[in-house]
């Protein structure tokens, strides 16, 4: 039975808090298969009393509440149920790989930078077990009640993947804060580039922890911006040698390469989010992204009484930045540590 990898992010053009890449990993039984079709009788895109909701988190995602991403999230991956004590924190530790960040930069000549080794990029966990909003603002998950249909569509959804011979192996995230997506996107040359680093290296680490067996493996990305161009990146990221071309177009992107035993395919397409291992991890990543800017928020409004929340996006960031510099310049926070310069 082949594997399918999805990869989508949230949070790439705010000022403050996290960008959050999100992948899933899904074991199927068939390559071509069409998941939406497969969990037709547990799965659609809007959701309903009996069906859980899996699509673009743009669709399921209101700004004043997480519950509809929440409660279809939980549906879905039983495994958060599991976490230890139900706190953001240990949810990261527990669904987030500690991706070795300073790779992605080692992967990257760039000569006209001298970087010594005070400069170094901490592991994905070390960055946001520093960071003094997610640690001294635990939330308690789930952060909203749970949906009343919550246990009939997880039930139908489980039934329904074992009937079907789908299984959902992981759910994972990896949250990029201020200070190393400054220092990534400056030694990658800009966020464009970062987002398709990190995105990779999330992949791979997917892609690694499939048992060595020669079954294929596709992966799909959502598009990065207008780029149509991604065979140097996958070479330098994911593949041991050059992919080969399937096709380079405005649509999409496709690759092919081996690794170990196994084909993998990699795709990059505008509407990446119709494929269901796509749109699973974009739910995820925007769940990730607005706790972490929950938790933020939590802890200015406790140091600034009567601050109003913020999203981070580019507008209001400079309303809060405002508000909360006289406090960052007294505790002596340089900005690339918690202002996004990109």
């Amino acid at each position: 039975m082949p594997y399918l990898i999805g990869i989508d992010e949230a949070g790439y053009a705010p000022n403050l808090g996290p960008l959050v890449i999100g992948g899933t990993l899904w074991h199927v039984p068939e390559a071509d298969c069409d998941l939406y079709h497969l969990l037709r009788g547990a799965v659609s895109r809007s959701g309903s009393a009996r069906k859980v909701a899996i699509a673009d988190s743009k669709e399921l995602h209101t700004p004043d509440s997480i519950q509809n991403l929440e409660t279809n999230l939980w549906a879905v991956c039983p495994q958060f149920q599991a976490v230890a004590k139900r706190v953001l924190t240990n949810l990261l530790r527990e669904h987030s790989p500690d991706l070795p960040l300073e790779q992605l930069a080692d992967r990257v000549a760039q000569s006209s930078f001298l970087w010594g080794e005070s400069d170094a990029i901490p592991t994905l966990h070390a960055q946001f077990e520093s960071d003094p909003s997610t640690t001294a603002c635990p939330l308690e998950l789930p952060h909203e009640p749970l949906a009343e249909n919550h246990a009939t569509v997880a039930q139908r959804f489980a039934g329904c993947c074992e009937e079907q011979s789908v299984r959902l192996l992981r759910v994972v995230s990896a949250p990029l804060y201020p200070a190393a997506f400054n220092d990534l996107s400056e030694r990658l040359g800009n966020k464009s580039n970062l987002l398709t680093a990190l995105s990779l290296q999330l992949a791979g680490e997917l892609l690694g922890s499939i048992p060595n067996d020669p079954e294929s493996v596709t992966i799909f990305c959502d598009k990065h911006g207008g780029r149509n161009r991604y065979a140097a990146a996958v070479e330098r990221h994911l593949s041991p040698l050059p992919p080969a071309h399937e096709c380079e177009t405005a649509e999409v992107s496709r690759y092919r390469f081996r690794s170990g035993q196994r084909d993998v395919r990699i795709q990059f397409a505008a509407g990446g989010e119709s494929q269901m291992p796509v749109a699973l991890a974009s739910m995820y990543a925007k769940y990730i992204r607005e706790l972490c800017m929950e938790a933020f928020n939590r802890y200015w409004q406790r140091e600034v009484p009567g601050l109003e929340p913020t999203k981070g996006y580019p507008a209001d960031a400079k309303r809060f930045r405002e508000a909360i510099e006289p406090l960052v310049a007294a505790r002596g926070w340089e900005e690339h540590s918690w202002w996004r310069l990109r």
